[in-house]
This record gives structure tokens, C-alpha cells and sequence, in this order.
């Protein structure tokens, strides 16, 4: 009867250590599965950011343009003055600017009056032959 008693407990001890073994191999399924669900969830924040920073150096581009706009804008008696790079300077609307940083360029229509072609606005004094969209 030991003999049968001890091949028992045998079977048992290795029943027991199968089971023991699923059940580590459940816990470390388990483990993957959390950490593939963390890993992507990772990505999506990750995904969000990117996209939020591509945002933000998009608005800060164009505020950095307007900056180098404001920069090369001047206020002159009559009007807003924009000094172009190679020294030319253009007459602006001052309307347009002070009310929507809009630096909309005076048009003149054959010895016309200049005027603003966004809001109309019209400039009797300006020295026309100091601006080079007015010569």
C-alpha cells in the first residue's frame, strides 16, 4: 500500500507542479497583455502630442512672420509704411492694420487717389512719389 500511496503523492506532486505551471503561464499572458495595452495606449498619447506639437509650431511660425511684418512696419504721418528688404517702402492702409494687423497695400487707379482696396479708406495726402506701389 506505500508503494501505491507514494506513486499517488508522485502523481499528484507532478499534477501540482503542471498546474503550477499553467498558472505561471496565465499570470505572464496576463502581464503581456497589460503591457501591450499600456505600450499602445503610450502610442495614442504619443500620437496626440506629436500632432499637438505640429499645431503649435505651426502658430508660432506664423507669429513669428507676423513679428518680422510688425518688425518692418513703421507708422508715418499719413499712413503705415512697409520697408522691404531691398529698401522699397509701400504705402499701407492704417485702417486695415489698426483694426485686423491686416497690411493691405494702397492701390492708386490712374492718378486716382490711393486707396485701400479691402476697406476703401482713401489717402489725399500721401507723398506719392515716396512709395513704390503709388509711382
Amino acid at each position: 500500500m506505500e508503494a501505491v500511496s507514494i506513486a499517488a503523492t508522485i502523481e499528484l506532486i507532478k499534477k501540482a507542479i503542471n498546474v503550477a505551471k499553467n498558472l505561471e503561464e496565465v499570470e505572464i499572458k496576463d502581464a503581456l497583455i497589460a503591457s501591450r495595452e499600456a505600450l499602445n495606449e503610450q502610442r495614442e498619447k504619443n500620437l496626440l502630442l506629436s500632432e499637438k506639437n505640429q499645431t503649435l509650431k505651426t502658430k508660432l511660425n506664423i507669429l513669428e512672420t507676423k513679428l518680422k511684418s510688425r518688425n518692418r512696419i513703421k507708422e508715418s504721418i499719413d499712413c503705415y509704411e512697409k520697408i522691404t528688404d531691398d529698401g522699397k517702402v509701400f504705402a499701407l492702409c492704417t485702417q486695415c492694420w489698426e483694426a485686423n494687423d491686416l497690411a493691405v497695400t494702397l492701390k492708386k487707379a490712374r492718378g486716382a487717389v490711393p486707396s485701400c482696396p479691402k476697406c476703401s479708406n482713401y489717402y489725399y495726402n500721401l507723398q506719392k512719389n515716396k512709395y513704390a506701389n503709388l509711382n
